[in-house]
């Protein structure tokens, strides 16, 4: 099987999977085991604090023992990390949950585009990668409704069932997807080709002054988007009580609020797919500066929004924007990315600096959420948005924005 196929079929089912949790997680947090504004971000700041820790190791180990087996573990480790936060409805099991949960996200951050943009035959890593999205998304759609129908019958039952499955899918995935054009280091076992492999991927970072401001984005991202994540659901679950108005029906609501921003967002990346798929860096930067100014006002709009309705409509732009910059993002970042064998180190250096930017940005937020309300906590991340679209700006009228 091409390495383009296995790579959607991991997309797909691995988001599945991710969104039988994530589609009520945040209600599991705040209905099951009762946390409020501060603690609900403290969840997040441990993941990325997890996340911080072990990305650059987990980068070398993906360049230096190889991508498919970092992919691997850190499926297994997540589905681990599953199954002991909807086990146990307690602070302290989701927090330890989370601590698990951050190790096993980094084994698969930037892995899974390094393997593919080493194995693939295609010339354009663009479209491999945005339709490696659709195929998330189609997933993430699916995996939505299974967790939500679930979650009618126990809260913690997708959690649970969600972990159990990443780990059996890791077992399949072991057998069928293979590793040709992967080449070890020498002595790739060794600690000090862990370190030479670490060193030249800084190496790129000092070459490119492009890559330095994209950390700087990575940081931004990081520093609205914990917030954010962790607190959309207090804006329809507290703000806008849902389920004093719909009762019993309201996890079927949100299934419409998720499934409804995937589908939108399936379709703007249809559309900017046929832009972007073989684009300079030059179009990818106009584009992204766009997806950011939405995303800003996005985020502010449903920050202030007093009914169901226009919040919906803001959470669901919001969401569409972001599914499309992430993707773009990571396109752009692997263009100034000149030697492949570095290439998940330096993917990992990136999303450390979304990591940091989460630990710094998320207890601030949660803290204003608690002190002041939930709205003005929100509006605060869409503020920070804006500067992201700056940050693109200078790249964009750099004199040469490959460099």
């Amino acid at each position: 099987m091409k390495a383009e196929r296995i790579f959607y079929l991991y997309s797909g089912f691995v988001y599945f999977f991710f969104n039988m949790v994530f589609a009520i997680s945040g209600v599991y947090y705040v209905q099951s085991v009762g946390l409020n504004p501060l603690q609900l971000v403290l969840v997040g700041t441990v993941v990325e604090t997890s996340a911080l820790i072990f990305e650059i190791p987990t980068g070398v180990f993906a360049d230096s023992a190889g991508r498919k087996k970092s992919i691997i573990l850190g499926m297994i480790i997540v589905g681990l990390s599953f199954v002991i936060e909807g086990a146990i409805p307690l602070f302290w099991t989701v927090i330890m949950a989370q601590i698990v949960a951050g190790a096993g996200y980094t084994f698969l951050s930037g892995a899974d585009v390094a393997w593919v943009a080493d194995e693939s035959e295609s010339t354009s890593l663009n479209g491999i990668l945005i339709r490696g999205v659709q195929f998330e998304q189609l997933g993430s759609l699916i995996g939505i409704w299974f967790g939500v129908l679930l979650a009618t019958v126990a809260l913690n039952l997708p959690i649970v069932l969600s972990g159990i499955s990443l780990i059996l899918f890791a077992v399949i995935l072991a057998f069928v997807m293979k590793e040709r054009n992967f080449r070890r280091p020498t002595d790739g076992r060794s600690f000090a080709a862990f370190l030479a492999t670490f060193r030249n991927g800084i190496k790129q970072f000092r070459r490119s002054r492009t890559l330095m401001i994209l950390l700087a984005v990575s940081f931004m991202i990081g520093l609205y988007s914990e917030g954010f994540d962790r607190l959309w659901v207090l804006k329809f679950l507290e703000d806008l009580k849902i389920p004093q108005q719909l009762g019993s029906k309201y996890l079927i609501v949100f299934g419409v609020i998720s499934s409804g921003a995937m589908v939108l967002s399936m379709i703007t990346l249809a559309l900017s797919k046929r832009v972007t798929a073989s684009a300079s860096s030059k179009v990818l930067l106009k584009y992204l500066i766009g997806v950011n100014l939405v995303l800003g006002i996005a985020f502010i709009g449903f920050s202030l929004s007093g009914n169901i309705e226009i919040a919906l409509a803001f959470y669901w732009a919001g969401f569409a924007a972001r599914r499309n910059d992430y993707p773009l993002y990571a396109a752009l970042l692997n263009k100034h990315i000149s030697v492949s064998s570095v290439r998940a180190t330096v993917i990992s250096v990136a999303r450390q600096f979304d990591s940091f930017g989460q630990i710094a940005g998320g207890p601030l937020i949660g803290f204003i959420a608690l002190r002041l309300s939930t709205a003005v906590a929100l509006s605060i991340t869409g503020l920070l948005v804006f500067p992201i679209a700056v940050l693109y700006l200078l790249i964009l009228y750099r004199r040469d924005p490959q460099t």
